[in-house]
Order: C-alpha cells, then structure tokens, then sequence
C-alpha cells in the first residue's frame, strides 16, 4: 500500500514544499528514483542545491516557476516497480491571469 503527499499542490513561488513517497511492498523496497519532467534528480540535489533528495522525500526550498510540473516517484524491489506521481503548480509574477 501506497502513502504519500496530496498529489497536486498549488504553491505560491517562493515557498518551501516536500513530496513524501511512502511505499509499502512485500519483498522491501530495494530502491527510490525521483524524476522532475523527465530529468532523474539525484541524491543531495545534484546539479540544483534548492532541491534536497532522500529515498522517501523531496525537498524544495524558495521554489520558482521553473520547478512546477510532474514528480515521480519510482519504486523498485525484487519483484518489478512502481510509481506515484505529483503535479505541482507553482504561481509566479511570471504567470498570466485572465
């Protein structure tokens, strides 16, 4: 069974957001990927410091409008893989209001 953050959040730039991947599997989760709009983040935040990467949890701080789209989640073990997906939605003086 599957626990995790809401899985779209609408989040105002600047702020501070962390995506929580919980994942209960029978063989143990072996292992955790985060995707950002294809892009695999890497443990530590990589190439990008705002964004802190454990095995369950992503954190971004002072986001910005560029750091909206889809999360992934992907979970593996043994037996194959998972995953659970977040839209994030970031508004910024950037975004056009009608």
């Amino acid at each position: 069974m599957t626990s995790s953050s809401p899985s779209t959040q609408t989040l105002p730039a600047g702020s501070n957001v962390t995506l929580v991947c919980l994942y209960t599997a029978n063989p143990a989760v072996r292992g955790y990927k985060w995707v950002h709009n294809d892009l695999t983040l890497l443990p530590g935040g990589g190439e990008d410091p705002h964004y802190g990467v454990t095995n369950t949890s992503l954190t971004i701080g002072g986001l910005n409008t560029s750091d909206g789209g889809l999360f992934r989640c992907n979970v593996t073990n043994q037996c194959g893989s998972s995953l659970i997906a977040f839209l994030l939605y970031v508004i910024g003086e950037e975004s056009i209001y009608y």
